[in-house]
C-alpha cells in the first residue's frame, strides 16, 4: 500500500510484522511464557472448562501455544459479539455460521463444553434458533468466559511452576 511496502520474496515474519506496524493493537494482554514440563498440572475447580490433554501437541513451540491462546481470546470475544448480534437480528444463518467457525479453535484448545455448544448450534434448525438461539448464546458465552478464564489460569500457574523449578506446589 502507500503507507507500506515489501520486497520480494516475501518473508513469513516480515509480513507479520508489517501488518502488526497497522493494525491498531488490542488491549488483550499476551500471556506468559508457559513451561511445558508442567502441563500436567489443572486449576482447581475448573477442569471441565479446558482438557489439559488437548493442549500439550502444542506445548513444544511456547510462543505458538501462547498465541494461539492469544488469538482464540481475543477471536472469540468477536464471535461471541457476532453470535449476540445475531439472535438479537434473528440472524439464523449467521448464527451457525458463527458457531461453526467458532468450534474449531475451542475443540484445538480444549475447550470441549464451549465446542459441544457451538456444535450444537451450529446444527440447529431454523425453528430451535427462534426459541432457544438467545438461551444458547448465553450458555456459549459463559462456557467461553470459563474456557478463557482456565487457559489464563494455566498459563499463569505454569508460569510460575517454571519459575520455582518445583512441580510438587501445584
Amino acid at each position: 500500500g502507500v503507507d507500506q511496502y515489501m520486497t520480494k520474496p516475501v518473508r513469513p515474519n516480515d509480513l507479520l510484522n508489517a501488518i502488526v506496524g497497522i493494525v491498531k493493537p488490542l488491549t488483550i494482554p499476551k500471556p506468559d511464557l508457559i513451561n511445558k514440563n508442567a502441563i500436567n498440572t489443572e486449576p482447581p475447580n475448573l477442569p471441565e472448562a479446558v482438557n489439559i490433554e488437548s493442549i500439550q501437541y502444542y506445548l513444544d513451540d511456547e510462543d505458538y501455544f501462547n498465541d494461539l491462546v492469544t488469538s482464540f481470546i481475543r477471536d472469540g470475544q468477536l464471535l461471541l459479539r457476532d453470535l449476540s448480534q445475531a439472535v438479537e437480528q434473528k440472524q439464523y444463518v449467521t448464527f451457525k455460521d458463527t458457531a461453526h467457525t467458532f468450534k474449531s479453535p475451542a475443540g484445538s484448545l480444549g475447550a470441549n463444553q464451549l465446542y459441544k455448544l457451538l456444535n450444537v448450534a451450529s446444527r440447529m434448525s431454523k425453528e430451535r434458533f427462534e426459541d432457544e438461539g438467545a438461551d444458547l448464546a448465553n450458555q456459549i458465552n459463559h462456557a467461553f468466559h470459563r474456557a478463557q478464564f482456565a487457559l489464563w489460569r494455566i498459563a499463569h500457574k505454569l508460569k510460575s511452576v517454571g519459575d520455582n523449578n518445583d512441580l510438587s506446589s501445584t
